[in-house]
Order: structure tokens, then sequence, then C-alpha cells
């Protein structure tokens, strides 16, 4: 089961149309006129749960990882998969 820890900072998923459309009509900025939403969602079911990307749980070298990994990862990818060759662009498929 999983613990619920949430706070008044730690807002739940919506889980209704309503809901969302409450989401979406906060996140309006009429100074530049778009939806920039305040929320990020992290992906993990616990908000005490640390930070941290699945290599550096793994634990060891990760930083020395990282370079030869993604190089990998472009070598045997589709290049149409991103539009362009740039890292930011690999880092958002991988």
């Amino acid at each position: 089961m999983l613990r619920s820890s949430l706070t008044k900072h730690q807002p739940r998923t919506p889980t209704s149309p309503e809901e969302m459309q409450r989401m979406r009509a906060r996140a309006w900025q009429e100074q530049i006129r778009r939806y920039r939403s305040s929320y990020v969602y992290r992906g993990l079911p616990d908000a005490t749960y640390n930070l941290q990307t699945s290599l550096m749980r793994l634990g060891g070298a990760y930083a020395s990882l990282e370079g030869p990994l993604l190089r990998t990862f472009r070598r045997y990818a589709q290049s149409s998969a991103v539009p362009g060759d740039s890292i930011w662009n690999w880092l958002a498929v991988a």
C-alpha cells in the first residue's frame, strides 16, 4: 500500500475533467498570453522519495556512464526520432 504524504504544496493529481479544467484555468498567464502551469509531476508515488535518477540509484560511478549511454542511444535510435541533432532533443527522447 502506498503511503500518502501530501502537503499543501504537493497537491494530488487531478482525476476528473472538472479538476483538470480548474488547474488549466489557474495556469493562464496574461502577461505572456500562454498557459504555464506552476505544477510539476515528479513521476513518483511518494513525495518523500529522493529526487534521483534511476542511474543514480544504481550507485557507483553513474556520472561516467551518462555520456556513453546517450552516445549508444543516439547510435541505435532512428535518426527521425528527434527534430535536429541536439543533445537536449536526444535527452528528451531517451
